[in-house]
């Protein structure tokens, strides 16, 4: 394994949403225009195939055409993770080569689901992963789903392996995000990356890297913006991200994350509203206070940038 040490993993870096016509075809006009969105935003990189990827609900030639197409459209202009959990690890590996082959950058793996796994058993099974994949690993820890997770002793244990750069963790769990920021005492290289958008800010002052936040797939401009004047402890600036974040997770988030940020997406033309079952759409409750709140903030968060102007005409 060739680990490229100018890579910095860091930033905003947002779980690409699947645009979907059905569950055996990709919607590959969408996919590109919403690839070419999140990049006009400003963000750090994309991760494929993750949870707001609905990656448990794919199959394995979707997963497949997914990677292949995603690291095409974005040919090497900011970095691509691919997320690569199955509960088999023959589709595992098969997925991890076809990362490596169309140019992914690193790899992202959860605690393999379904089965009960002890701690050695978790971390047996990523060091035969970290022996078998040529791409840098990123673990996974997100327990509400995988009903497993990355205690800090076995990640303790994993930082010796030279291939692991890095954790993201969707726990939700700051005391738990902190512990795991301890270990870049012992590797320093690691990238630890929150998942929950409300805990951005919370997360860097702590030392995390970024975050990998599933509403930059709808204004990755805005979260760009956030992480940018949480760096330069701008706290004016970055208390207005977090409200317009906060007023995005009640309004299109709820009841249902995946279903909500699909809808706002639909309704911004870059994403079809079909959902990989089981999950359901939106219903009709959630639609229309998702539309309500497009209409009514589209062109205030659709302004956030770099330059400050927004946020300084609102502050």
């Amino acid at each position: 394994m060739v680990l490229e040490k100018d890579k910095q993993y860091k930033g905003i870096i947002p779980p690409l949403v699947t645009p979907l016509e059905s569950h055996e075809k990709l919607d590959t006009e969408k996919l590109g225009r919403l690839i070419e969105h999140i990049i006009a935003g400003g963000v750090s990189g994309l991760f494929i195939l993750g949870t707001t990827g609905e990656a448990a609900s794919l199959s394995l030639r979707m997963k497949k055409e997914v990677i292949q197409r995603s690291c095409r459209i974005i040919n090497q202009r900011l970095l691509v993770l691919a997320g690569i959990t199955t509960t088999s690890i023959t589709d595992t590996l098969e997925l991890a080569r076809e990362a490596e082959e169309n140019g992914a950058d690193a790899v992202v793996v959860c605690a393999p689901y379904y089965f009960p796994i002890t701690q050695n058993e978790l971390c047996e099974y990523i060091k035969d992963l970290h022996e078998k994949i040529e791409l840098p690993i990123f673990l996974y820890n997100m327990p509400s789903c995988t009903k497993t997770v990355f205690e800090i002793e076995t990640l303790r244990k994993l930082t010796e392996l030279p291939g692991i750069i890095g954790v993201k963790d969707s726990s939700a769990d700051m005391d738990y995000f902190r512990r795991v920021l301890e270990l870049k005492a012992v590797r320093p290289d690691w990238s630890v990356m929150i998942g929950p958008e409300m805990l951005l800010d919370e997360a860097v002052a702590s030392g995390a890297n970024g975050g990998i936040t599933g509403g930059a797939n709808i204004y990755p401009n805005l979260f760009a913006r956030f992480f940018q004047s949480l760096e330069a402890k701008d706290a004016a600036a970055s208390e207005y991200c977090k409200s317009l974040v906060a007023q995005m997770a009640e309004n299109i988030y709820e009841p249902s994350y995946i279903s909500g940020l699909k809808y706002a997406l639909y309704e911004k033309n870059l994403c079809p509203d079909f959902i990989a079952s089981p999950l359901l759409p939106a219903d009709k409750i959630q639609r229309e206070r998702i539309k309500k709140f497009l209409s009514e903030n589209n062109e205030e968060l659709s302004s956030i940038g770099c330059d400050y102007s927004a946020i300084e005409q609102n502050k």
